[in-house]
């Protein structure tokens, strides 16, 4: 089954599976698409996330990092700016809503290239090494802030 074309500016990228709806990352226009299992278009979502990738599911929970943005050369001080040089080293907890709960930051430079789950532990991977932990991100990923 193929649905969801007019809704993505160009590509879709990370998806999830929540319950009886299927959510899908749009990068280029920073928000999530929600769609039926039938293929209706429900609704989008908005968030404190830019560029959004990975998605994945876990016990009510949404788990998003953001595409890495290694070729910006930016140097303007803004908030827009800031947001840029986090890019890819953040992981954001949503509810399903789309309501950030919590971010947490990688540590140092490292940038998020995939998240997954195994054995109910949340595996997160980096561009520099893997963090695994049981039911919580790796004491590595310390939180930038909660909500």
């Amino acid at each position: 089954m193929r649905f969801g074309d007019d809704k993505f500016r160009r590509d879709a990228f990370g998806i999830a599976v929540v319950g009886e709806e299927l959510y899908v990352s749009d990068c280029t226009a920073w928000s999530l698409h929600v769609f039926s299992l039938a293929g209706e278009h429900l609704r989008e979502l908005f968030g404190d996330w830019r560029e959004p990738d990975h998605l994945l599911h876990v016990d009510g929970r949404l788990y998003l990092s953001e595409q890495d943005d290694e070729h910006d050369d930016e140097v303007i001080d803004d908030d827009w700016s800031q947001a840029r040089r986090e890019a890819g080293r953040r992981i954001l907890v949503l509810t399903p809503k789309g309501q950030t709960l919590q971010v947490w930051k990688t540590p140092g430079m490292s940038v998020v290239r995939g998240v997954g789950i195994f054995r109910n532990e949340l595996i997160v991977a980096t561009r520099r090494n893997v963090n695994v932990t049981r039911g919580h991100l790796s004491p590595a990923l310390q939180p930038s802030a909660k909500y």
